[in-house]
């Protein structure tokens, strides 16, 4: 049976095994990522930021922390970390610093 498919068939189901195993294995990491990005531009949406500044915390958050990216909204001593790490300008960090921690 397997003889009846040649090597054209026999490479396509390698590869279909493959995607199939791939996709399994890197779902949960982007189902993660989809959830706390979605979360991030929720907190960034009810503490006022713009879609820019939103788009920066989003950033500090992956730079930072991997395993709690959400704890930019929680922590300002992470936003110090911000023009260094992202380049962005001192005045935008301090003006998302004062919207999210007054």
């Amino acid at each position: 049976m397997i003889g009846a498919l040649g090597w054209p068939g026999l490479i396509a189901i390698g590869v279909g095994l493959v995607a199939v195993i791939a996709i399994a294995l890197l779902w949960p990491h982007f189902a993660s990522w989809s959830r706390d990005r979605r979360e991030c531009r929720e907190l960034a949406r009810g503490n006022g930021l713009d879609a820019e500044q939103a788009a920066l915390a989003w950033q500090l958050s992956r730079l930072v922390s991997r395993s709690l990216p959400l704890a930019v909204f929680v922590r300002p001593s992470l936003w110090d970390l911000a023009v260094a790490r992202t380049g962005a300008s001192a005045a935008e960090v301090a003006a998302i610093r004062t919207k999210l921690f007054g």
